[in-house]
């Protein structure tokens, strides 16, 4: 397993939260309400970075407090090891459907400062998500956000967006998701750019 890079982060903050929601209760009144105060507090004393999550006990990153609950501390272990054994220094990585931003911010830190990153990310709030991550990693010098879709052909598809949660796609509505998108919502269906990845791929951009 590689080492652990752990970004200096409000260690006691977090663990003062923990502690705060194990013996009130995550979900009682008074943890919901000083949420977002706890949230605010997070941005204040890493000086805007945020929530420190670990991903795979591997690697650690900053992350949007309020989006916390879309980057786990367990995600696809073994593809994530895959990954990790198979990036290089220098390395120019396409991630499509990059979502919030897991692999995008793993694949900057493995394929180095040489390295680029193209995510692309065609859903509006997704991407605005994993444009905030890659800033509050400082990684916008090797990762470039492209908020479209990918495509065997350049034209504008229809894209069934569902908020935040990564059941958007283009095509028909995610399966079990329904006409009408996320569980008890409305499902957009807007026209976004597609594109081929080649020339992006072959710029490294």
């Amino acid at each position: 397993m590689p080492e652990r890079r752990t970004p200096p982060g409000p260690g006691v903050v977090q663990r003062a939260a923990r502690l705060a929601a194990g013996l009130l209760g995550r979900n009682s009144a008074i943890v919901r309400r000083l949420r977002p105060w706890y949230e605010r507090l997070l941005d204040a004393v890493t000086r805007g970075h945020g929530f420190v999550r670990v991903v795979n006990d591997a690697e650690a990153f900053y992350v949007n407090p309020r989006m916390r609950h879309l980057f786990p501390s367990v995600y696809e272990p073994d593809t994530f090891a895959l990954l990790r054994q198979g990036v290089r220094e220098g390395a120019v990585c396409l991630n499509v459907g990059a979502h919030v931003g897991i692999y995008t911010l793993a694949l900057a830190r493995w394929a180095g400062a040489a390295g680029r990153v193209i995510a692309f990310e065609p859903n509006p709030p997704t991407a605005d998500v994993l444009a905030d991550h890659v800033r509050r990693n400082r990684l916008a010098d090797r990762v470039t956000v492209v908020r479209e879709a990918v495509g065997s052909v350049s034209a504008e598809q229809p894209f069934y967006a569902t908020g935040l949660e990564g059941f958007s796609r283009g095509g028909p509505p995610h399966p079990g998701r329904g006409a009408g998108g996320e569980r008890g919502g409305r499902n957009s269906t807007p026209w976004v750019p597609a594109r081929r990845c080649e020339g992006h791929r072959r710029a490294g951009r």
